[in-house]
């Protein structure tokens, strides 16, 4: 029986044998990756993974400056198709600069709040700031491993999209994905 539902299970699953599945997986995934077909899906799939990792990054830094890590759903409120446009280690400097401008402005406004997150939502959606995130290099910004985080992204970068480094270092594009056929 499950405890929440009272159902009684009439299903088993057969014996799985496990030997060698890793390996299988991993073949499926890399013919996967080699077809030219979804590529579409898989950009989106990738801009999906950015928009995640920066609203962690986002509410990593909130935290670290005390600030409400709630305040990370702003990113949703920035112009469609803005956050395709840098790689997930530009995205990172982008953030990392506009919570220190917050809390800057925190400082500044006497720990006024509303001007606070406001002064950080400007400093994320200021072209400015999206132009100089265009240039220079962001080596800071990016990981110690080739491997993302989490493992879905993992999967994704190594094996379905077999993007590497290049995970963190372009913005998701056909081209990027192609490239790495």
């Amino acid at each position: 029986m499950t405890p929440i539902e009272q159902l009684a299970w009439d299903y088993a699953w057969p014996e799985v044998i496990l030997d060698g599945l890793d390996a299988h997986l991993e073949d499926l995934l890399r013919t996967y990756a080699r077809e030219g077909t979804l590529v579409e899906e898989r950009v989106g799939f990738w801009r999906e993974l950015i928009q995640s990792e920066c609203t962690d990054y986002l509410q990593f830094q909130l935290t670290k400056h005390g600030f409400d890590p709630a305040w990370a759903c702003d990113l949703r409120w920035l112009p469609p198709n803005y956050l395709d446009t840098l790689s997930l280690a530009r995205w990172k400097y982008l953030i990392w600069s506009g919570v220190r401008q917050g809390a800057m402005e925190c400082l500044r406004s006497r720990f006024d709040l509303k001007q606070t997150r406001d002064a950080i939502a400007a400093t994320l959606a200021s072209p400015s700031r999206l132009s100089y995130a265009h240039q220079g290099s962001f080596d800071g910004f990016l990981p110690r491993t080739d491997t993302p985080h989490s493992l879905i992204a993992e999967v994704f970068a190594t094996h379905a999209a077999r993007l590497g480094r290049r995970y963190w270092t372009e913005a998701p594009s056909e081209q990027a994905l192609t490239r790495s056929l």
